[in-house]
């Protein structure tokens, strides 16, 4: 095991009336364990929390509960300068190319940044590492003097992943990598991080509303909703058979690349009048739930393991 999150919790206070408990939790109670050279993949709706998620693994952001243990080591109880060394071990791809690069600094600075920082190369080694790296993620050493404005978003995103591999970290954060790409585009890079992880044996968190390329590079799958994760599987059992009515209804809104094709499963048309955060009692997804009955919103349901390896928080499955 590389990596466990244990029970995290975040919680952001409402400005107005400055109590933490007047708003649900970003991330309430998220549990979960990714092995060396292994992916995770988080799916869910925006607003489910999965990038505060990522953010909390890597103390971005701190946790209000939880632990976080990387390699055996509670990373929650390193100093801010033991942090520092550990972030070249954990790193972040962000869901915005552009937007994560310094529109003021040229693609050589940007990449020959981490070894200047974490390993005091000289200046013609850090050019010469740049190099490599640009290589690696299949872009020419031509390209170092230029600036990310005049990239393609899929050059930038091989840009934010060079810099994000430049010293070999174990687990990268993915979010979103490819939600900004064209279509054309997604494949592409979900090939070069497969590359990667093989050459380099990375370990992913993979956060994506992207379906297909969840299935396509994750060994496990968890769904999140409201904070909290619903559904944990292998990834071939997930797809194969979804067991919360929010996963079947995840896969069901997926769009279906052939036109002439029938989807798997009927998609649900969800009165939502009554979707709102229980707040405590009862499962939350009651108020979308075509299954749902009086219970489900007095009982909290507890993610439990249902079938080998397979866990679901929710108490009309099995």
């Amino acid at each position: 095991m590389l990596l466990e999150a244990k029970n995290l919790k975040k919680f952001y206070s409402n400005q107005a009336k400055n109590r933490a408990s007047s708003v649900p939790p970003a991330v309430n109670g998220v549990s979960f364990t990714i092995d060396r050279g292994k992916t995770l993949g988080l799916v869910g709706e925006s607003g489910s929390g999965k990038t505060t998620t990522g953010k909390l693994i890597l103390r971005l952001i701190e946790p209000s509960e939880g632990k976080v243990f990387f390699k055996g080591q509670s990373i929650l109880d390193l100093s801010k300068k033991a942090m520092i060394g550990k972030r070249k071990e954990m790193q972040i791809i962000f869901q915005d190319p552009y937007g994560s690069l310094n529109p003021r600094m040229t693609i050589g600075s940007i990449l020959s940044e981490p070894f200047e920082i974490h390993q005091k190369m000289k200046k013609s080694e850090r050019v010469k590492a740049s190099i490599e790296l640009l290589n690696k993620v299949g872009l020419s050493a031509n390209v170092l003097n230029n600036y990310p404005h005049e990239f393609s978003g899929g050059q930038r995103q091989r840009i934010c992943i060079a810099r994000a591999i430049a010293l070999k970290p174990d687990f990268i954060v993915c979010d979103e990598p490819v939600s900004a790409l064209d279509v054309s585009i997604r494949g592409r890079i979900i090939d070069l991080l497969e590359e990667l992880q093989e050459d380099f044996n990375i370990s992913y968190l993979f956060i994506a509303h992207d379906l297909a390329a969840v299935k396509r590079i994750s060994d496990n799958v968890a769904v999140m909703f409201r904070g909290k994760i619903v559904e944990t599987a292998e990834t071939n059992s997930f797809y194969n058979n979804p067991l919360h009515p929010y996963s079947q209804d995840l896969i069901a809104a997926a769009p279906v690349p052939d036109p002439n094709a029938k989807p798997n499963r009927a998609r649900k048309i969800i009165d939502n009048a009554n979707d709102q955060s229980s707040n405590g009692a009862g499962c939350d997804y009651a108020g979308r739930c075509s299954m749902a009955i009086k219970e489900c919103k007095l009982k909290t349901p507890e993610l439990r393991e249902v079938e080998t390896g397979h866990f679901v928080s929710c108490d009309l499955v099995g």
